[in-house]
């Protein structure tokens, strides 16, 4: 695509990003100096040369880099974020601190940028002021376990013995460990003792919403999507809610959401975001899960459902169930990987069944739009 519409910018960043990403630092900053030739004032690839010039460990470049980056005024948030998270990335700690104060002005309950703002003000030493950003943070949103997380590491160890607050907003690796293992204690603990929990414990709540808003596992979402459906309830409700309108999810993963709605008798209406909108979802296409179905198996039926509705045809939704169902007991779902090619074969067979010739090319498209 960058070749063949140069004039599209974003496709040439990403590609520099693509090759740095895989390593390839050189061709990253190479492709980058083509761009900023054609673009000198496009601060997404300014940032990107920067990164790139550090990442080749030459000083001469990364001043350079730096010089013309910093020759730009950013036009939107967007921009100031961009240029805020490149000094984040150099460690310049200051300017992320000034950049980030910055974008805060503009939008001041952004709990990322918040959040990106105590970690700069923790590593320039303003410990109480940060310590007051994380706890604002907080109050905003009471089960933010990475920011209750840094807030505590602060209080136990003293600027200049510790390492920097990183700005990444995700927990340190041992931490999530230890939610991990937290979790896996409560869920095999009898149901009703499970529900008790998700009532009663504040812990066991914040961490499935964390794995839900900070993870990029789409089983794993499914997993939590499933448990909290599954404990119901007003906070179970506004939970799933929240999710299904997220911009940056998987439209799997919203279906989901918004089935476990459905089955715990939410009342309408079901908002969810698909294809770059808000829409109201219609009840009587969705198809009654079984409680006993593996977690694999309810997979596959949302890559069906994702398949039927992108495709609007959302009647052969319960025929596609009703195939799978007579398929249950025979089926095995060991990998994670299978569930879609489990799916598109029963796609394949729902045409069958209906008498219809199967339209190929309809059929390879939607497989295609069926999420990884």
């Amino acid at each position: 695509i960058a070749e063949e519409y140069p004039h599209i910018i974003y496709a040439r960043n990403n590609l520099s990003l693509a090759y740095y990403i895989a390593g390839r630092y050189y061709e990253a900053y190479k492709e980058n100096q083509k761009i900023v030739k054609d673009f000198p004032n496009n601060i997404h690839a300014r940032c990107n040369g920067v990164i790139f010039a550090n990442s080749l460990r030459n000083e001469d470049l990364l001043k350079k880099a730096l010089n013309e980056m910093q020759k730009l005024e950013a036009n939107n948030i967007d921009e100031l974020l961009k240029i805020a998270l490149t000094y984040c990335e150099l460690g310049m700690h200051e300017k992320a601190n000034i950049a980030i104060s910055t974008l805060l002005e503009e939008t001041p309950y952004d709990l990322r940028a918040m959040y990106i703002y105590a970690a700069s003000l923790a590593n320039i030493g303003k410990d109480e002021e940060a310590k007051n950003v994380f706890r604002d943070i907080i109050k905003i949103d009471p089960d933010d376990l990475i920011s209750a997380h840094y807030l505590r590491y602060l209080n136990s160890h003293e600027f200049g013995k510790r390492e920097d607050v990183s700005y990444i907003y995700a927990l340190p690796r041992l931490e999530a460990l230890n939610c991990f293992s937290y979790l896996n204690d409560c869920v095999s603990l009898p149901e009703e003792e499970q529900r008790e929990r998700w009532n009663q414990d504040e812990k066991f709540r914040s961490i499935l919403k964390w794995i839900l808003n900070s993870l990029g596992d789409t089983v794993t979402k499914a997993t939590a999507i499933n448990l909290i459906g599954i404990y119901g309830g007003k906070i179970a409700e506004d939970i799933l809610r929240e999710f299904a309108v997220k911009h940056n999810e998987s439209d799997e993963l919203k279906d989901c959401a918004i089935y476990r709605l459905i089955q715990m008798q939410a009342k309408p209406p079901f908002i969810t975001y698909i294809d770059g909108r808000l829409r109201e979802v219609d009840v009587p296409n969705y198809y009654p899960f079984d409680e006993n179905d593996p977690q694999s198996f309810k997979i596959m039926m949302m890559h069906i459902l994702h398949f039927f509705q992108t495709m609007k045809e959302p009647e052969k939704l319960r025929v596609a169930y009703n195939i799978a169902a007579e398929y249950r007991e025979k089926l095995t779902f060991k990998e994670v990987s299978t569930p879609k090619l489990y799916a598109c074969a029963l796609i394949c067979i729902t045409y069958d069944h209906l008498h219809l010739e199967m339209p190929w090319d309809t059929v390879i498209k939607g497989a295609e739009l069926i999420p990884e």
